[in-house]
């Protein structure tokens, strides 16, 4: 088995970094940072009207329903649910 080897040489210059690859040689970044500070999904509550037709799976938050209460996909009458849902700012 074959191993490639990465070869990367950094130089610092007036205070920019540079990134000089040699020939052939592949670089690859990785950013942990991003990760670690996303906020954690807050799940709360919600009433959400669903659709009464089995095979569909429309629904809708309360806050956001139409007037009229019909499924947004296939235009079945919807039922009031409870469901745990991430919270909207």
């Amino acid at each position: 088995m074959e191993y490639m080897h990465i070869l990367l040489e950094v130089s610092v210059t007036y205070g920019k970094s540079w990134l000089k690859l040699k020939r052939g040689a592949v670089a690859i970044f990785f950013n942990r940072r991003a990760q670690e500070e996303k906020p954690e999904d807050i799940l709360m509550d919600t009433e959400v009207y669903s659709c009464s037709d089995e095979s569909c799976n429309g629904w809708m938050r309360k806050d956001f329903a139409s007037a009229d209460l019909k499924c947004p996909l296939c235009g079945n009458e919807t039922n009031m649910e409870i469901r745990e849902l991430p919270k909207i700012n």
